[in-house]
Order: structure tokens, then sequence, then C-alpha cells
């Protein structure tokens, strides 16, 4: 489950009997769009990542980058077990389309894809992104002839 200011967003599925309890799950998590301060982009993400932002958001709308960041970073953290609290430079975004960000977990590969949405006209205007993820994708398999 993820919150913030108006909304709340949840994800679930049945997990097999047999899975054993530090295995990587689902993970979400939603983020008001708001424009951020320079120093909280250097401390949360890494040069390669700030370099990767800037060439997706180009002159767009960076708050809604970011907010992508955010979220599928924190999708991701929860996805792993390390909650809402899990350092987020230990998740590493490694690439980015308007329709999913890809997540890199220290081994483990995160699909992370993402929603725009709105409160409704009786709240205040504000803007979120919903970022969710199933679970680590698997890793292919190299042919060793």
């Amino acid at each position: 489950i993820a919150h913030t200011a108006d909304i709340g967003v949840a994800i679930a599925r049945p997990r097999p009997p047999d899975t054993p309890p530090d295995t990587p799950g689902l993970g979400i998590d939603v983020v008001e769009i708001t424009q951020h301060p320079a120093d909280i982009v250097v401390s949360t993400l890494s040069e390669p990542e700030r370099r990767l932002l800037d060439a997706v958001a180009g002159d767009g709308d960076r708050g809604v980058w970011l907010a992508r960041w955010w979220a599928a970073k924190q999708a991701t953290a929860k996805a792993e077990g390390a909650g809402p609290a899990g350092d987020p430079r230990r998740f590493t975004v490694i690439a980015a389309t308007p329709e999913q960000l890809t997540v890199d977990a220290g081994g483990r590969t995160y699909r992370i894809a993402h929603r725009e949405v709105s409160n409704p006209e009786d709240l205040p205007a504000r803007r979120y992104v919903v970022g969710w993820t199933w679970g680590p994708q698997a890793t292919p398999r190299v042919d060793p002839r």
C-alpha cells in the first residue's frame, strides 16, 4: 500500500504457499507531482540516473519525470522488502520510457509501470504518479554454446 496527500493505492495477488518469506514480490508507490529542489535530485539519484533523467525529461515536465523516478525506486524498495525507508540510491533506474521505468536492485531487474492520476474536482487540484511492479523480471538464460 501507499498514500500521500488525498490518495491511497494498493496492489495484491495471491502468493503460492511454498514461496519463501524473503522472496521479492509486489511493490507500489504514489508520489505527488511537484517541483523538487536540485539538492534532492543530487542526493537521491546517481550521476548516470541524472543523465538519463535529463535525456528523457528534456524540456518537458521534469516534475512528472521526477515523480516517476521516485515512485519506481519506492515500488522497487517495497518489492525487495525494504519498505518505504529503503535507501533510494540502492535502487537504480537504468531505462525509462513514457510507459515504464526499469530499475536495478542489486542484480534483480524490475519493470515499473506508471500512470498519472489527479484528484476529483471536489478536492484540491493535485496530480500524482502511481508506480507499481509485479516483481523482478527473470534474467534471460544464455546458451553457453
